[in-house]
C-alpha cells in the first residue's frame, strides 16, 4: 500500500566545505490550486497580487 504525501521528499547534502555538514534542505509546496491562480490572475490582474495572505486565502477558498 503506498501512502500519498503533499509534501516533496526532503534532501540530505554532505558538503565538505568549509567543514564537515551534512544538511538537510525541505521544500514547501503551494496548497493553492494553480487552476485559481490563473483564474484571478485573469479576471483581477495585479489586485489579486496585492491582497494580503489572509485575502488571498479566503478568494481561493471560495473559488474552490
Amino acid at each position: 500500500m503506498t501512502l500519498l504525501h503533499p509534501w516533496p521528499r526532503p534532501i540530505l547534502l554532505e558538503k565538505d566545505e568549509p567543514s564537515d555538514q551534512t544538511l538537510l534542505e525541505l521544500h514547501t509546496m503551494s496548497l493553492i490550486p494553480e487552476e485559481a491562480l490563473e483564474y484571478f490572475s485573469k479576471s483581477i490582474g495585479d489586485s489579486f497580487d496585492r491582497l494580503s495572505e489572509i485575502e488571498r486565502l479566503i478568494l481561493v477558498t471560495a473559488y474552490v
